[in-house]
């Protein structure tokens, strides 16, 4: 093993692909943060592409292993000809044709590749936190959080924490797609998954408080179908709680302290727009992967 490890995170999303370079010194084990490139396809990427980008990127960066995000299911293990669908994207693609060009690759999901985020916490600088538990019981650490992101697709990853940050569960599920019916069960209504995987425009005050109602009840399904202690909202349309946190708050309030089985141990966060939140996610997950 060297005396530094640099590794390439790659997170494609349906708009752009977003790359983050880490560097381990074994001596100090710091993990630092080197750089991060956004590059946004103008124009729809092909699967062909989309390989030579990372690969490009990843050759320049000098990355000793790249982990690709990928946003369709990935198994823990796939084969090397299994077909990943990428909804947001229109195509599929195996690891066969990255490994072809890239010599150490790792395959996942793209909500385990911002997974990171769950582990420990973090500070006022990247979350806006809304407290809604009814008693006033100290706040402990938490067992159970999740991850549920709002972009062209509606992405959640559940991270169960047994008794330490080196031993959990991860389950990254996908909600809403792009070009895809959603099977998931916490939303049936058509004009909901339209809102939620980006193919409605939101265009007016009304459409915004309309996005964080529904998204409201879906915050709710999940705490309760998961008895999360925590959630974080994040992704591109998290610019709509923002700008409208007093009413989320209102909306998600009414709800849970409804709900008095789950108002005890809930405490929602939204991760801020402006946080570099994807090289945070990359330099916790970095001690993985080397």
């Amino acid at each position: 093993m060297s005396q530094h490890d640099t590794l390439c995170f790659v997170d494609v999303g349906g708009t752009k692909v977003d790359f983050c370079v880490v560097t381990a010194n074994h001596e100090s084990s710091d993990i630092s943060f080197d750089s991060l490139c956004r590059d946004t396809a103008k124009t729809p990427l092909t699967s062909p592409d989309l390989v030579h980008l990372i690969a490009h990127y990843a050759k320049e960066s000098g990355a000793q292993k790249v982990i690709i995000g990928l946003p369709g299911a990935v198994p823990t293990h796939p084969s090397p000809d299994y077909e990943v669908y990428l909804p947001p994207c229109g195509f599929s693609i195996t690891s066969r044709s990255f490994e072809q060009e890239i010599s150490n690759v790792k395959l996942m999901n793209d909500m385990q590749v911002l997974s990171g985020l769950l582990r420990g916490r973090l500070n006022e600088s990247i979350v806006l936190p809304i407290d809604f538990r009814v008693s006033n019981e100290p706040y402990l650490s938490s067992m159970r959080k999740g991850l549920l992101t709002f972009g062209t697709s509606v992405g959640f990853i559940l991270s169960v924490f047994s008794d330490s940050s080196t031993n959990r569960v991860e389950i990254p599920l996908e909600l809403a797609h792009r070009r895809q019916p959603s099977r998931f069960t916490l939303g049936e209504a058509e004009t909901l998954m339209e809102i939620f995987d980006g193919r409605k425009v939101i265009r007016t005050s009304h459409d915004e408080q309309f996005f964080i109602r529904e998204a409201a009840v879906l915050v709710e399904n999940l705490t309760k179908e998961y008895s999360l202690d925590e959630i974080y909202i994040g992704g591109g349309r998290r610019c709509f709680f923002e700008k409208h946190l007093d009413y989320f708050s209102s909306v998600v309030g009414k709800i849970l302290v409804g709900r008095r089985e789950i108002a005890n141990r809930s405490v929602v966060f939204i991760l801020k727009s402006g946080a570099d939140l994807f090289a945070e996610s990359a330099k916790r997950l970095a001690a993985d992967f080397l």
